[in-house]
């Protein structure tokens, strides 16, 4: 017996040499208690070996030398004709040793509960468990709402107990992923609750909300490292840290992926700027972008406006199609539709709400045409400007009616134009009597100008005061009274120099007075001024 013993180890340690010590003790005493030959034992390793299997893991598997390798090739071919691949019989090495009918028993159980071939290659280790421990791992994956179609996706979950599945599924729970979620991405059942959680405070860190990663839970699967490489190749492309948390979704695409997306939408004229703007787009594929756009284009939507409003490029050609036919049911001209390109967002329903809304307003229809910008402002902020310019500052509703550009325009500003107007330009006291019907002229007039217009006649001895007029007409032929020589081109030179430096003034007062009108609307429900 010492002999055979003897024997047996010489042999294997000549065939594995320092890889003889990865034999566990059991390998070794059930390779020993069959009658083998060496010849046998040496062919045997022979053909495992010439599969590709290493002779560490021939080492682990030293338990397949007790078979002759006539067995272990009629094993593999059984393996092969099942789907295996050969790589995959070389990685799971140890099925060469289980019998074929249990096997192709196994086999058809897992076929029973719809895991296709494809996914038993991918996981042929479920060939080991018998079908009672699937079929009981499979109910309770259906107990948890698991689909059977997500279940062959990731059909390594039936190799998880109960226990340990309902333990990956209520840390899941805690970090806020829903049922329909879990279901829908139900390979992060196969992580630890360790490496979810790591995964979720790497995505905390980096700014991305809790509520953001409940919505894309499949970013925790990535492993910190990887997610960090996609944010900063984000953040390479100018898209700024508020928009990739706001977008985590793209936290999930590869860096190549969204470099081809990101150069395809340069190649169509679209700005780093826009690009940040409307991050989005950056998940449409550029097949698909480049199609959008080319529809636009049939439209007749000019590049210069479709690069302005790239939002257009999320919608389907079909969806934008349908728009541009409602609007120009409405008889708007593609000439106004381009330059009010952010109407072909809204759908019909929205369009024709707007519509009826100025029409109830008093507008004629020609008029609604002539500043088509109007239908795409929400209804209860124009019924608002409205009421607030025909009520408190008394303008008159045909004077409204009649230029409706007022109603687009922040009221606010119309009611501080009118201020300076009285107390700047006509220089009349706070309390005395103004009426803004005779000045409506003044209402497409910006401050700035009118401010800058006052200069010139004070420095040039005109009476503007007597001709209030005169501060609304255009800078050339105001300066021709003065210099009837002036060319197109002084006067606006003349023009930016004087009105800048309101404009600056006038837009930074704006900002803060919006800001505050805000704030005082919210408290008292009335605005700043309510008489002029």
């Amino acid at each position: 017996m010492e002999k055979r013993d003897h024997n047996i180890e010489w042999i294997l340690q000549d065939l594995l040499g320092d890889n003889f010590l990865n034999i566990s003790s059991f390998n070794l005493s059930f390779v020993e208690n069959p009658v083998l030959k060496e010849k046998e034992i040496r062919a045997s390793f022979s053909y495992l070996s010439n599969l590709g299997i290493p002779l560490k893991k021939i080492a682990g598997n030293a338990q397949l030398l007790v078979y002759k390798s006539e067995k272990i090739k009629s094993n593999f071919n059984d393996l092969i004709k099942m789907g295996l691949s050969r790589s995959q019989v070389v990685k799971h090495v140890n099925l060469l040793g289980r019998n074929p009918n249990t096997i192709q028993e196994h086999y058809n159980n897992l076929r029973k509960l719809g895991i296709s071939p494809k996914k038993i290659d991918l996981y042929p280790y479920l060939l080991n468990f018998n079908p009672n421990t699937i079929q009981e791992h499979y109910n309770n994956l259906r107990k948890l709402g698991i689909a059977p179609r997500e279940i062959n996706t990731n059909a390594q979950l039936i190799s998880f107990s109960p226990k340990t599945i309902q333990s990956h599924y209520d840390n899941l729970i805690m970090l806020g992923m829903t049922t329909q979620k879990i279901n829908i991405n139900a390979n992060l059942l196969a992580f630890n609750p360790e490496t979810v959680n790591n995964h979720y405070n790497n995505l905390i860190r980096l700014g991305v909300s809790s509520h953001k990663v409940s919505m894309t839970p499949r970013l925790l699967s990535m492993n910190a490292t990887t997610v960090l490489n996609h944010y900063n190749n984000l953040k390479k492309l100018g898209i700024k840290p508020q928009k990739i948390c706001k977008f985590a979704h793209f936290l999930g695409m590869s860096p190549t992926t969204v470099r081809i997306h990101y150069n395809n939408l340069k190649k169509l004229g679209i700005s780093k700027q826009k690009i940040n703007a409307n991050t989005q787009i950056l998940g449409s594929n550029p097949i698909t972008v480049k199609n959008r756009y080319n529809n636009l284009k049939k439209l007749g939507i000019t590049p210069e406006t479709i690069v302005a409003n790239t939002q257009l490029l999320n919608m389907t050609s079909k969806t934008v199609q349908n728009h541009y036919n409602n609007l120009r049911s409405y008889g708007i001209t593609l000439q106004k539709i381009n330059r009010c390109a952010n109407l072909l967002w809204r759908d019909s329903e929205t369009i024709n709400t707007n519509y009826e809304n100025l029409i109830n307003l008093g507008m004629a229809p020609r008029k609604v045409m002539s500043r088509p910008e109007l239908l795409g402002n929400n209804p209860i902020t124009i019924s608002s400007n409205y009421k607030y310019l025909s009520e408190v500052l008394h303008l008159d509703k045909a004077t409204i009616q009649d230029m409706p550009s007022l109603l687009s325009e922040n009221p606010d500003s119309f009611a501080r134009k009118m201020r300076i107007l009285k107390i700047a330009i006509l220089e009349l006291k706070p309390n005395e009597e103004f009426n803004p019907n005779d000045y409506k002229d003044f209402a497409i007039t910006s401050p700035a100008t009118i401010m800058a217009k006052k200069d010139y006649c004070i420095e040039n001895n005109l009476d503007y005061k007597n001709n209030p007029t005169w501060l609304k007409i255009t800078w050339k032929k105001l300066m021709r009274k003065i210099e009837p020589n002036i060319t197109h081109e002084g006067a606006n030179k003349e023009k930016l120099k004087r009105t800048t430096p309101y404009k600056q003034r006038y837009d930074l007062w704006m900002k803060e007075y919006r800001k505050r009108g805000r704030e005082f609307y919210a408290r008292t429900k009335r605005r700043i001024i309510t008489r002029l």
